[in-house]
């Protein structure tokens, strides 16, 4: 999180963890709301472009590929973001 705010010299407040947490809790809503676009979507997708591409990567290169990016704890990272040190 301190890297992403220094990015754009953001202080790292309660307020801008807070923020960024809500953001991770919206990430399987704004995954399952893209992947319904894509399916009424009659023109080429990211997956079929771009996606391929980073699905090919990533069998390459050993990593998640994107059907683990809905397994990903977005609920659990958010509440670490939001926890005081």
């Amino acid at each position: 999180m301190e890297a992403a705010t220094a990015l754009s010299d953001t202080p790292l407040t309660p307020e801008v963890r807070n923020r960024m947490a809500d953001g991770y809790r919206q990430m399987p809503d704004i995954l399952r709301q893209i992947a319904e676009e894509e399916a009424t979507s009659e023109s080429p997708t990211y997956d079929d472009t771009h996606g391929r591409y980073l699905s090919l990567v990533a069998l390459i290169n050993g990593t998640a590929t994107e059907e683990d990016l809905y397994s990903i704890p977005y609920a659990w990272i958010a509440d670490a973001m939001r926890a005081v040190l």
